[in-house]
């Protein structure tokens, strides 16, 4: 059997005992913490009441400072503050208070303003050398950075540095980036003077210097402080974009055009105008918006079109343009891009990508602003830019250009835009030729972009980034080629001598523009193969096509009816084919009787003026 105990009257006692301590320490402990926070509550009301009371007399005494010639003060005592040069006498006036625990506060209160240490001056100016030159790398032979400083107060010690925007990840490197000082730069080129001597230094980041690097914004700062101890930053205001050379000549110049703000570039008028093409480290971009937060219809900004020529047939313009990324997340009310071409007084035709709307419209402009619809394409719709939508919606993404050629004609000037892009294996994706007349002539190329928010943002804060921008779209190139038909005869493309109009085959021109001028000119045998870089049906050719026979044209860029076609019989034709990797475009007078077929597929021709055949495919047009 177990022998079972309980606790004795002893243990029980002891335990009584201990518990009835640890009962009384604690409540004494809780007790004194209670009373401890109360304590402290009230010294704490009692301290912002004497403080209250203190702001308050400090009013007064200011008042009497104020009155003081009606109210002379008797109490007055006398400080002295600093030594040497910064030594102040200051007249003061004393408060203060006791609070009960032996505490006392005390306040002097001055009407004397205390001598200060003066902060360093310096002169500093950075510059490029020679002056208004445009900041191309490849001309460029220095940064220039001029900096004086003064001899009073007196500095103990100048540092200067260059600053150099930091190269990007070539694996997150974007199209353009705006690098915030410091953290976005890195410095070279460190030099400390003690107690320099106040006369003009020069400090040069040259050719050859292997700090000196293109496509980078560059800063030059003095950073002198004085025996007193104050510190003073001193930094060019304007950040210096050094830009290697892309982009075509004509773009290259327009882009100084506008930097240096020349004459040939007209600015909107009676509007402000954000004309900028120092914001981008990576290309030479130009980048547009105006004051309103909506689309201004007419163009921003307009130049000569370069290589314009009166005598020229015809003229192609390349416009590679971009809409900005972060407004094409933030799904703006309004936002889009145009291209106008037409005549110095803004009289012309304005092509504007509408990212809202989805919509491509081309309208006629007079004084800025629209008046009067071209056309109107839908971009989700229209087989046109089919090869632009991804899963039912237009790729806004990508980087664009717009090809224009524009055509004299008696009406006035033919136009045929073309949009295209580069894919990611360097193919070129094109769409079919769009096509209209305008009763201007194309003289001047202009620009503009818009969007629904300010384009230099409203900031709250007192400390910001002061080249933040709300980019609508940036402009990256332009190309402009004026382009000169040459006469087929001249080249061989009649038979024999003389007047013959019969098309000779085998002509060749693969580098020339041939304009065929002859009246009645006529396809003759089985077949008449022809080449040329482009070809051209005047009017008074009327074309013909003999029996059997098939014309077989074979161009770099494209082919123009500008003439009726006539068909022997069923068995004629006409073959076009592309030479080269890119499409051709292929315009008509009229389609009417006319039926066409790409590798045998039959193309609907209501309403076209203009197709598109793309390198591989071939073109061909026999009679309904």
């Amino acid at each position: 059997m177990l022998d079972r105990k309980g606790l004795t009257l002893i243990e029980v006692i002891i335990s009584m005992a201990l518990i009835s301590i640890a009962l009384i320490t604690f409540l004494g402990a809780f007790g004194q913490g209670i009373l401890l926070t109360s304590r402290g509550a009230e010294l704490t009301q009692e301290t912002f009441k004497h403080q209250g009371k203190i702001e308050n007399e400090i009013l007064n005494i200011k008042d009497d400072f104020a009155n003081e010639a009606e109210n002379p003060a008797l109490d007055d005592l006398e400080i002295t503050v600093f030594q040497g040069e910064y030594k102040s006498d200051v007249r003061v006036r004393e408060i203060s208070q006791h609070i009960r625990g032996n505490r006392y506060f005390k306040v002097l209160v001055s009407n004397v303003p205390i001598m200060e240490a003066q902060a360093p001056k310096v002169d500093l100016e950075v510059s490029l050398y020679p002056e208004n030159q445009f900041p191309w790398y490849d001309n460029i032979e220095n940064i220039r950075g001029e900096y004086r400083i003064h001899s009073s107060p007196v500095v103990f010690q100048n540092r200067i540095r260059w600053y150099r925007s930091k190269e990007e990840p070539e694996n997150t490197k974007k199209m353009y980036t705006n690098p915030s000082f410091p953290g976005g730069y890195e410095y070279f080129g460190e030099i400390e003077e003690e107690q320099p001597n106040d006369f003009l230094k020069i400090q040069y980041l040259s050719q050859g210097d292997i700090n000196f690097i293109g496509n980078r914004f560059y800063y030059f700062e003095a950073r002198p402080y004085t025996l007193a101890g104050r510190l003073g930053h001193f930094r060019n205001s304007e950040r210096m974009l050094i830009l290697n050379r892309a982009g075509s000549q004509e773009w290259q110049k327009l882009i100084e055009d506008v930097y240096f703000e020349n004459e040939n570039i007209s600015f909107r008028e009676n509007d402000t105008i954000y004309a900028e093409v120092m914001q981008n480290p990576n290309h030479p971009t130009l980048n547009l918006d105006w004051k309103e937060n909506k689309d201004p219809q007419g163009p921003l900004l307009t130049t000569p079109l370069p290589q314009y020529s009166e005598d020229a047939f015809s003229h192609t313009t390349k416009v590679k343009w971009q809409l900005d990324p972060r407004a094409l997340s933030a799904d703006l009310e309004q936002h889009g891009i145009g291209v106008f071409i037409g005549e110095n007084d803004n009289k012309g035709t304005m092509m504007t990508f509408d990212v809202q709307n989805e919509q491509l419209r081309i309208d006629s402009i007079t004084n800025n602003q629209y008046s009067g619809e071209i056309k109107s394409i839908n971009l989700l719709s229209d087989e046109r830019f089919e090869p632009f939508r991804d899963q039912g919606k237009f790729d806004w993404d990508k980087t664009y250009q717009l090809e224009l050629v524009s055509r004299k004609v008696t009406e006035g000037t033919e136009i045929f835009a073309t949009l295209l892009y580069e894919d990611v294996s360097g193919g070129v994706v094109k769409s079919e030729c769009i096509g209209f007349t305008s009763n201007h002539k194309f003289s001047h190329v202009g620009f503009k972009a818009f969007s629904s928010e300010n384009y230099i943002p409203n900031f709250h804060s007192e400390v910001h980034n002061q080249y933040d921008r709300n980019y609508a779209a940036h402009f990256y190139d332009m190309k402009v080629q004026a382009e000169h038909w040459e006469d087929g005869a001249s080249h061989g493309f009649y038979q024999g001598g003389g007047n013959s109009s019969n098309i000779r085959d085998g002509a060749n021109a693969y580098d020339k523009n041939i304009l065929m001028d002859r009246e009645n000119t006529k396809a003759t045998g089985n077949e008449t193969t022809i080449k040329a870089n482009c070809l051209q049906f005047s009017k008074r050719t009327n074309l013909e096509i003999s029996n059997n026979n098939t014309l077989m044209i074979k161009v770099n860029e494209g082919v123009i009816f500008d003439t009726k076609i006539t068909f022997g019989n069923n068995s004629s034709k006409i073959i076009i084919e592309p030479t080269e990797k890119t499409p051709i475009f292929v315009n008509f007078e009229s389609l009417e009787s006319l039926k066409l077929k790409v590798n045998d597929r039959i193309i609907e021709t209501n309403g076209l003026t203009s197709i598109t055949i793309n390198n591989g495919d071939k073109l061909e047009i026999t009679k309904k």
